[in-house]
């Protein structure tokens, strides 16, 4: 089956050939083989065709029609044939699928993102729940606590680092430890990206 005929259920038609689709209840199992003949080392940026292993990747994606759907990948793993590259044998990246080690899909991990900015964690992860799209109060802000990561590191798209304060704040609050620890975390609701994270729910942090 080609992914481009069916680019709905395909969350990178150019990186995956989609295979098969069947219905495991309670979701929609996708299976896809990654496109890729010629792969570069991560380490030496050496292409490789070598085949070391193929292994299983599982990934949650956005949900169809109100099912869940999991993105099942057969990833490979190459040789690198430059003797002295510190990896001999690596595994194959789909950025545009889902980041290195990622749980989830990149477009499931950004509508998670959209969520979470509007509605916070426990808000947001029944929005997310009623959607047919996995995501507990943690999960969402674990990708927004990410997206805090990237923007300190990022600029605000105009070249400049953000420098004015917010002016429509969103305040949530999440347990660490259910019953004996909670954090804060405060989402800049007009620019979309996550303020600060908090290390408990006191009145007097939050006003700090």
């Amino acid at each position: 089956m080609d992914a481009l005929t069916a680019s709905p259920l395909c969350p990178a038609p150019l990186e995956l050939q989609l295979d098969g689709i069947h219905f495991a209840a309670p979701e929609l199992v996708v299976t896809a083989t990654a496109r890729q003949h010629v792969v570069a080392c991560p380490g030496c940026g050496h292409a490789s065709t070598r085949v070391h292993s193929r292994y299983r990747r599982t990934l949650a994606d956005l949900p169809w029609h109100g099912l869940r759907v999991h993105l099942e990948i057969q990833v490979r793993r190459f040789f690198c044939d430059v003797s002295d590259c510190r990896r001999q044998i690596f595994t194959e990246r789909l950025p545009k699928t889902a980041a290195l080690y990622a749980r989830r899909t990149a477009r499931a991990a950004s509508a998670l993102e959209v969520i979470g900015l509007a509605l916070g964690g426990r808000a947001g992860a029944r929005l997310a729940e009623a959607l047919g799209l996995a995501g507990a109060p943690a999960e969402i802000l674990s990708v927004l606590s990410a997206v805090h990561a990237a923007t300190d590191e990022g600029t605000d798209g105009h070249g400049d680092r953000a420098r004015a304060g917010p002016r429509v704040l969103g305040v949530d609050d999440w347990a660490w430890r259910k019953g004996q620890r909670y954090g804060t975390i405060l989402v800049d609701l007009e620019r979309h990206h996550v303020v600060d994270l908090l290390p408990d729910r006191e009145l007097n942090t939050l006003v700090a």
